[in-house]
């Protein structure tokens, strides 16, 4: 038995954004009984201790990559093929190697890009002809694989739920022993659609209402380079912020690794999570719950799954709830530490990782 995992060159992964789709994957590439082997774009990808085929980057092109991937001897030597996220290079593997088994990992229910929603019906019909050939699409949640479902019916039986997992924290996970303090963290990249504008708004009115709570915000993202800095910038320039990060009631951290988000969400007695967008899934989220921190979400797409009755949800994602969640757990200290235990119970038992690596184990042969 030979498993090769594939990931795509940027769909959406990329070399700015390795977290989500990578972390993910670690689990079932670290902790599986096969000696999984790697093809990844990039040397940033984050994999250690497995045998890890790195294509040059100067593959400018999907299409040079994709050509590359179909030459690649761990392919040709394998029984078993999973790709992430793009459905379309998987089902040219299957073409060209139609005696391997070929499994696609869903993180999101986009197809290819969601700007191209006016195609919907095309896409939908022309994906169809990839889906059918391929022994299995691994989605991330219920919310992806429902979605999948509705779109290609036919195909139902080959959409199998596999959650992301808290494996890739469990070294630092297991020697956690941080206290808590009176800290508010805003959960996610600090741009429009994951509701940071709304967030940015309570947490100036937070501050200037509770002399005993600091503002947290984690970004992996505030370079100059980065394309969506903008609603960071906005943010930074507003007179106040300055003040409350010069007196130590803002706290902002940066390029942090992942042992050191957890730690610092560890600290934390309360997490905000006001996406705008379809989760596919919500690491960020399932690393709040394991820190033991009460949860503030706005319930979209998968995040739900993760925190189950055990978190506040926003009524729609606007200052002013956000701002009222958060005096209701500041005010209710029983409230805040039932959520944080509660949460962290339920996603320990639902994302345990050794349950869901040897699930997936089994399927792969």
């Amino acid at each position: 038995m030979s498993v090769v995992v594939v990931f795509p060159r940027n769909n959406p992964f990329s070399k700015q954004n390795t977290r989500p789709v990578v972390l993910a994957a670690l689990p079932y590439i670290l902790q599986s009984k096969f000696n999984i082997k790697v093809i990844s774009p990039f040397t940033e990808t984050p994999i250690e201790n497995v045998l890890v085929k790195v294509l040059e980057k100067n593959l400018s092109t999907k299409k040079y990559y994709k050509s590359s991937v179909l030459e690649e001897e761990f392919i040709k030597n394998s029984t078993v093929v999973e790709v992430h996220q793009d459905i379309k290079l998987a089902a040219l593997i299957k073409k060209k190697y139609p005696e391997k088994k070929v499994f696609v990992i869903k993180h999101c229910a986009v197809l290819v890009n969601i700007i191209l929603d006016k195609f919907y019906l095309c896409r939908i019909f022309h994906y169809h002809k990839y889906i059918k050939n391929l022994d299995g699409i691994y989605c991330v949640s219920n919310y992806v694989k429902q979605l999948f479902i509705k779109n290609f019916p036919k195909a139902k039986s080959k959409f199998i739920l596999l959650y992301n997992t808290y494996g890739h924290i469990d070294n630092v996970l297991k020697c956690n022993n941080t206290k808590k303090e009176n800290i508010i963290l805003f959960a996610g990249k600090p741009v429009r659609n994951k509701g940071f504008c709304e967030f940015y708004n309570a947490a100036i009115e937070i501050l200037n209402t509770s002399s005993d709570y600091k503002i947290m915000i984690i970004g992996a993202f505030f370079s100059k380079q980065y394309k969506h800095k903008f609603a960071y910038n906005k943010f930074l320039k507003k007179p106040e912020v300055q003040k409350f990060i010069d007196n130590g009631k803002l706290i902002l951290k940066n390029k942090l690794t992942v042992e050191e988000v957890y730690k610092e969400m560890s600290r934390v007695k309360i997490c905000v999570v006001p996406s705008k967008v379809k989760e596919g899934f919500g690491l960020a989220c399932l690393e709040a719950s394991m820190a033991k921190c009460a949860i503030i979400s706005s319930g979209s797409g998968a995040l739900p799954e993760i925190t189950d009755i055990f978190s506040l949800y926003l009524k729609k994602v606007s200052s002013k709830e956000i701002f009222a969640s958060v005096m209701k757990l500041i005010n209710n200290e029983k409230l805040l530490l039932s959520l944080g235990s509660d949460v962290f119970s339920y996603a320990k038992t639902k994302f345990n990782p050794e349950v869901l690596v040897s699930s997936l184990d089994k399927r792969r042969g």
